[in-house]
Parts: C-alpha cells; sequence; structure tokens
C-alpha cells in the first residue's frame, strides 16, 4: 500500500490521523492521506464515525461512499447484496467539520439457518448516504432489500431476491431456486444484478462499479481481475449440486458454498462492500465499506472561472471580481474543462490543452468535437459536434480512441453517482439520453424520454441522487441509475433548458437559452429570474455562487437568491468551468 504522505512541509498525526496543509493556509484533517501525482486521498477504512475537517478555505472534491455488504443466509444460500454506491464528484466543501461513517459488513447467516444480516449504511456528512447490502436468503426468511438486495433461497417459500432500497446505488438480487437440485441465487450487485440460482449451482453475484483512481492510489478495493479496482460487488448463492461453485461479483462479492465440491462460503472483502456468500458453514459476512475524500494537490488551486468563445477561439480565464484574461489559439472552440492533470481542456477543431498561464498546446482528433468532459479514470471524453454518435476519448498526453456512445450527443453530459457519463442527445426519436459506462469497463445504455420524438438536451446530476435531464418538447424528468430506462417524474418547462448544475443550495439550476435561469427543486418547483441574454452555460464557481455563459459575450454571477452581476469578456461563449 502506498504510504500515507503529507505536503507543504506540515504533517499532524494525532489519533492516527494525518493532515495536509494547502495553497493559503487551508488545512485538511481526517482519514488516512494517501496521494498520486494529481490528488490527496482521505481514506477512511474503519466502521464507525469519524470526522472529516476542514478549516481556513474550501477545497473541490470528489468523493465516494461506499456502504457494507449484506451478509449471505445461512442452509437457504442466498448471497448477501453489495452495499450501495454513490459517487459525486466536483463538490465544494466550506471550511467546517464533516461525520463519515463507514459500514460494517452484514453478518452471516447463524446456525439457526436465518437471513444474513444487513450491511451498515456509509456517509459523508448529513447529505451523502449509501445503504447497506441485502442479506441473503436463509432457511427459514427471506432475502432483504438493501443498497443491493440480497439473492433469494433454495426454500420454497423464500426464493424472492431481495432489491435495491436506495435511489440509484444498487441492483436486485437473483431468485432462488427450490426444484430439483435447489440453490440460492447471488446478491445483487453494483452495477448489475446477481444471477438467479439455477439447477445444482448457485447464482453468481452481481458485478459492483469501478474506480481505478481511487483504488490504486489507495490500494483498495477489489483488483482480482489484475487491471480495475472494483468496490460493490455481490455475494455467490450456494447449492447442493454439482454443477459448479458460483463466485463473488467484483466488488469483492464472496464466493456462494457448493456442498457436492465441499467448498465453503467466503466473505465479503473488507472495505469494498462485497456481499457474502450463501452456505451453512458461517463464513459469509458481508465486506466493510469505505469513503474516499479526493481533492487537488497544492499545485492546483481552484480560483477562476474558464471559458471560450466560439468565433474567435480565444480562452478566457475570469475571476470571481469580473475581471479576464484572453489566450489565443483555440480555433473553433466551444466546450472547456478542468482535466485531471490540473490543466484545461478544450473542444473544437483539436483537443487544446491549456495551462494555467495561458499556454495552449492542440492535439489531433477523429472529427471538430463540441463537449469534453474529464472522466473519472482520468481521461478526457470529447464528444462530437457533427451528427455522428461517436466520442474520442483523450490521454493526457493527447492520444485518443474513438467509442460509440449511442446517441447524437451535442449538449454538455455529466458524471452520475455510479461514476459513469451520462449525454443528452437523440437517436431515432426513440431515446433522449445515453450512459457511457466508464465504471464497467465500457458500451452504452440508452435511456427513453417521456414519449417519443425528443432531443435530450441539458443534463446533470441532482442532489437526490438521480440524473436529471431536459428535453426539446420542454419537459424535465429525473431518472435514477439503477437500468430503469423511463423517466421517474416528469415535469412540464421550458424547451430552451440547454445546461444545469446542482448549486451549493442543493437545487438544480438551469440556464434557459430564453433569456431565463431557472432554479429548480428536486420536488419540481422552480423559480425564475432574468436579466441574462441566451444563456449558454452554467456551473459552481470557487466563490460558491453560480457563473453563466451567455452567446452574448457575457459571463454573470448568480447567488443562490437569485441577484445576477454581469461582466463584458467576448462574443458568443461556449461552455463555463471552474479551474486554477
Amino acid at each position: 500500500m502506498p504510504l500515507p504522505t503529507t505536503f507543504a512541509g506540515t504533517s499532524a498525526r494525532g489519533e492516527g490521523l494525518f493532515s495536509v496543509q494547502l495553497p493559503g493556509g487551508i488545512v485538511v484533517t481526517g482519514g488516512t492521506i494517501y496521494s498520486d501525482s494529481t490528488y490527496y486521498y482521505s481514506t477512511f477504512t474503519t466502521t464507525g464515525t469519524s470526522t472529516f475537517s476542514i478549516t481556513g478555505g474550501k477545497i473541490n472534491a470528489d468523493i465516494l461512499v461506499v456502504a457494507g455488504g449484506g451478509g449471505g443466509g445461512y442452509s437457504g444460500y442466498g448471497g448477501g447484496g453489495g452495499g450501495g454506491i454513490r459517487y459525486w464528484p466536483s463538490q465544494i466543501l466550506n471550511s467546517g467539520s464533516y461525520s463519515v461513517t463507514v459500514g460494517a459488513g452484514g453478518a452471516s447467516g447463524t446456525s439457526s439457518s436465518t437471513v444474513g444480516g444487513n450491511g451498515g449504511a456509509s456517509s459523508f456528512g448529513s447529505y451523502l448516504q449509501s445503504d447497506g447490502g441485502g442479506g441473503g436468503s436463509g432457511s427459514t426468511g427471506a432475502a432483504t432489500n438493501g443498497g443491493s438486495g440480497g439473492g433469494g433461497g433454495r426454500i420454497s417459500s423464500y426464493v424472492t431476491k431481495g432489491v435495491s432500497s436506495g435511489t440509484s446505488e444498487g441492483n436486485s438480487g437473483g431468485q432462488g431456486r427450490s426444484t430439483s437440485t435447489s440453490s440460492g441465487g447471488g446478491g445483487g450487485g453494483a452495477s448489475s444484478n446477481g444471477a438467479p440460482g439455477t439447477n445444482g449451482r448457485g447464482g453468481q453475484g452481481g458485478n459492483g462499479l469501478r474506480f481505478n483512481l481511487f483504488g490504486s492510489a489507495t490500494s483498495t478495493g477489489d483488483h482480482s481481475d489484475g487491471t480495475n479496482w472494483w468496490y460493490g460487488g455481490g455475494g455467490g448463492g450456494g447449492t447442493t449440486g454439482a454443477n459448479g461453485v458460483s463466485t463473488g461479483g467484483l466488488g469483492g462479492g464472496g464466493g456462494g458454498l457448493s456442498t457436492s465440491s465441499t467448498v465453503s462460503e467466503t466473505p465479503g472483502t473488507a472495505n469494498t462492500g462485497g456481499g457474502g456468500g450463501g452456505g451453512i458453514n458461517g463464513n459469509g459476512a458481508g465486506g466493510s465499506g469505505i469513503v474516499i475524500v479526493r481533492y487537488p494537490k497544492p499545485t492546483i488551486s481552484l480560483s477562476n472561472l474558464w471559458t471560450v468563445d466560439s468565433n474567435y477561439g480565444y480562452v478566457y480565464k475570469i475571476s470571481t471580481t469580473g475581471s479576464s484574461t484572453t489566450y489565443s489559439g483555440a480555433g473553433g472552440a466551444q466546450g472547456i474543462c478542468l482535466g485531471p492533470d490540473g490543466n484545461l481542456w478544450v473542444a473544437g477543431q483539436y483537443a487544446y490543452k491549456v495551462t494555467s498561464s495561458g499556454t495552449i498546446t492542440s492535439y489531433t482528433l477523429s472529427t471538430t468535437d463540441a463537449y469534453v468532459i474529464a472522466g473519472p479514470d482520468n481521461y478526457l471524453y470529447f464528444s462530437w459536434y457533427s451528427s455522428g454518435t461517436s466520442a474520442d476519448v483523450v490521454t493526457t498526453s493527447g492520444s485518443y480512441t474513438t467509442i460509440s456512445l449511442g446517441v447524437v450527443a451535442k449538449f454538455q453530459p455529466c458524471i452520475g453517482p455510479d461514476g459513469n457519463i451520462y449525454y443528452g442527445g437523440a437517436q431515432g426519436g426513440t431515446y433522449t439520453m445515453s450512459r457511457y459506462n466508464v465504471a464497467i469497463g465500457g458500451g452504452y445504455t440508452r435511456y427513453q424520454p417521456p414519449t417519443g420524438g425528443y432531443y435530450g438536451q441539458g443534463v446533470c446530476l441532482g442532489s437526490d441522487g438521480n440524473i436529471w435531464l431536459s428535453d426539446s418538447q420542454g419537459f424535465l424528468s429525473n431518472y435514477d441509475t439503477e437500468n430503469t430506462l423511463s423517466p421517474l417524474n416528469t415535469y412540464s418547462f421550458s424547451n430552451n433548458i440547454v445546461s444545469m448544475c446542482t448549486g451549493p443550495d442543493g437545487n438544480i439550476w438551469a440556464a434557459d437559452a430564453s433569456n431565463k435561469i431557472l432554479k429548480i427543486t428536486t420536488g419540481g418547483s422552480r423559480t425564475t429570474y432574468s436579466g441574462i441574454t441566451t444563456p449558454y452555460s452554467i456551473c459552481v464557481g470557487p466563490d460558491s455562487n453560480l457563473w453563466v455563459a451567455d452567446n452574448a459575450g457575457k459571463v454573470s454571477k448568480v447567488t443562490t437568491s437569485g441577484t445576477i452581476t454581469s461582466y463584458s469578456v467576448g462574443s458568443v461563449l461556449g461552455t463555463i468551468c471552474l479551474g486554477p
């Protein structure tokens, strides 16, 4: 495991914790702190409650929360469900103390043939919680619901699987099999359902999600495939048959028992949230959860806004008082984001890397691209400007490969709570959103509109853990990430919402190209503010205000109470983002 590290000449150790000092006198304390070339990772692995503290300022953090996995059932053989997972990118954390809870793994079923115990919930602060995994079915009780549901049992009264109890954090267990050579179902995983029990073989546990940078920097997660670091796998179901041994899902899920093969069930792996395997030896406890907070090293001080001018190929650095610095040399620029290397990356005729001092380097892409987002895997995802359904995935050294998205994506995407990338778009009038599955190794999943023929536009992760999407027919819909491909709720809004983000107040803030800014609660109510002409893109700034770039050449600061202050910058502005 990489050694815990401290930087900037300041360290403090007390009660087993480390501190780091960041630029401007900011001190971060809590957990064990590891690092890679770009980030610190404050890592909490001990079950129970502790504290993450910031003094002297604020930080921009990515937060991974994994709950404890469910225990496997005794005698009923159901595998435990994986702990729920929530991932929140680009959260501005102000000075103060944040309570951190790491959930314990659920207990294995006992000799009294009981259901496996549910895993404990993990949380960060008062607003970010993932549910513990559901317990696998015993011979005297049904599988339970949890972050991911437990597997059903082999007894006819208890074959029913458990389901995910949370929003956008897990999947269902597999059904048990009570006929012929009976078997338990696998526990659900964070990215897929557990498999049902079959004749003579328990169901496989569902796979979890991979967060490679978090896992490699902290040496946590399930690295059994030798390539990736997985969390939240379901436990395998047990069987009395001879048709094979069920394995747990990637993400620390324990394997199921096979009495004919004399293979015992195994527990979920600690600090992965893996579910325990189903069996009869009491060995199927769930794995404990983990909380990891990632934030930039001292070389990156995020204190400005950055935007681009699509008319002239300019890149602008803007202070929170509205002063701007202009850099030229980014032809066709439309999209911009902060990259994992601490530089800005611009989508246009080329991929442009822009340092904090304004040095621009161009890299060839497969075509002109419109938008760019940094994935949790440290790659840049550039979506095509043309009508194609593809995107370029670019390394920080400038090389690229091309992937398929499944939709024509012409609006700024977002990162979801599962570590995948969500794009508003269209394909054949049937789909309005696509998920590119970064966290499970690639491929896409497409989502349906309220009715056919609509074009997905702005998209963001809401404070309720759902993905929110606006469309060309004026609807605003929220979707969970648990393979529910149609909206949970739909509200009638403007058909001109082109960009959205979640504000520091927990509301959704939307740029409406018909000269409005909207504040929207997760219950669908809205407040409208006027005073910005053709707003195009919106983000949260380093001062905890909303910042808007518009097609009239201005950037505007919008407070959470709706006060607007505008500054002239350029001509036709593209997207806007936080940066150094």
